[in-house]
């Protein structure tokens, strides 16, 4: 399904699908989004010869057992980084595949100051790298070899840019660099068209951004950078080889923990008739559970449940958003994992949220989510 925005979802959208995907920096902030009138309209420069050798004070000299301990300890440790601009997500992607991913700190209140302070891990101490300005861009894999991809966008233009990493320096290759229009056969309108990552660098995927508190993606490295499993000719059951599992929890307004898996609220032990009220998602009113399919999300052979959910502002009723809804029983609990502005158009029996391309993107996305109890997140993956 595709879903339907409001004005301030409009230019998240534009932000995530032409600009900075897989950079959701903006938090919980949404109006810092809005800032990104005010961002510059030129390419991302190569990387700082100016930035500081220094990481935070806060982890400076410390020793770690592996990159993970570290990394882990710089992101609870810091809320800003060292020219006091907001760290709002992370990236963790292996740029030189050297088998010790680098860190990626995301910062900046909004698209204008958008950068990506790069640390990696070394005789058991975090090294700061250097800084990527990231305004108006994309950062996707570079796939086995070293390399990461910044794909800028602005006002119908875009570049693709290899940044390899050699010795703890950035060096830099230009891949792509153009502009694409093409007009509407209807209305005659002039319309940009981006070209796909994947005719750019074959296998290229977004890197996946991660809210800074969330530590999951982290402990869950190994999983999330490799092959996800095939699952071609599986069998699938319903939890207790009850089909109206389910549809049981719905009728009988079963208690469900709701937890939220990105742009919603985290709204811990509810009925299940809660969600349809008014002002619990969100301040409007709730519509009825919608589109309701069964996948299997965490390669155990079970099927959850995938629901959407529209809410409509109660003074405007032309301004809606849109969640998704995850049931999952896990022990003897039911989880709700909560999901505003999902992008999908379709969801595989195995467990892919495929996003179709549009008139705007020719990227086709593929993510998976990943959960355990009050642990969760979503990742973009090869398919």
């Amino acid at each position: 399904m595709r879903k339907r925005v409001f004005l301030s979802t409009i230019i998240i959208a534009f932000a995530l699908c032409a600009c900075a995907k897989g950079d959701k920096a903006v938090g919980e902030n949404i109006s810092a989004v809005e800032e990104s009138n005010e961002a510059v309209s030129e390419a991302p420069s190569e990387a700082s010869s100016e930035a500081s050798s220094e990481v935070t004070a806060s982890v400076e000299g410390k020793k770690y057992s592996d990159f993970k301990e570290a990394y882990a300890d710089f992101l609870k440790t810091n809320e800003v980084d060292e020219d006091g601009s907001p760290i709002q997500e992370y990236m963790i992607y292996d740029i030189d595949k050297d088998g010790t991913p680098e860190l990626l700190a995301c910062c900046g209140l909004g698209e204008a100051d958008s950068h990506k302070r790069v640390y990696t891990f070394a005789d058991g101490e975090i090294k700061f790298i250097d800084v990527l300005y990231t305004s108006h861009t994309g950062i996707w894999t570079y796939p086995d070899d070293n390399g990461i991809i910044l794909r800028w966008t602005f006002s119908g233009g875009e570049d693709y840019t290899r940044y390899s990493l050699n010795n703890n320096e950035f060096t830099t290759e230009e891949l792509y660099s153009g502009t694409t229009f093409y007009e509407d056969p209807e209305t005659g309108e002039a319309i940009t068209k981006f070209k796909a990552a994947k005719d750019v660098v074959p296998g290229a995927i977004w890197v996946s951004a991660f809210s800074r508190d969330n530590l999951y993606p982290l402990e869950m490295y190994e999983v999330i950078s490799g092959d996800v499993p095939k699952q071609n000719n599986k069998k699938y059951t319903y939890p207790d080889n009850n089909p109206n599992f389910y549809t049981e929890i719905m009728e009988k307004d079963s208690v469900i923990n709701v937890v939220n898996l990105g742009w919603a609220k985290d709204l811990g032990e509810i009925r299940f008739s809660e969600l349809l009220k008014e002002g619990v998602i969100d301040a409007g009113k709730s519509s009825e559970k919608r589109d309701i399919t069964y996948a299997d999300l965490n390669f155990d052979g079970v099927y959850e449940c995938i629901f959407y959910i529209t809410t409509q502002d109660v003074n405007y009723d032309a301004i809606t958003n849109d969640y998704r809804v995850i049931l999952s029983k896990q022990g003897d609990d039911i989880y709700a994992y909560l999901a505003g502005y999902p992008y999908e158009n379709s969801v595989t029996e195995d467990g892919y949220f495929i996003t179709e391309p549009d008139e705007n993107c020719d990227d086709r996305d593929v993510s998976r989510v990943m959960y355990d109890k009050e642990k969760s997140f979503d990742y973009y993956v090869a398919y």
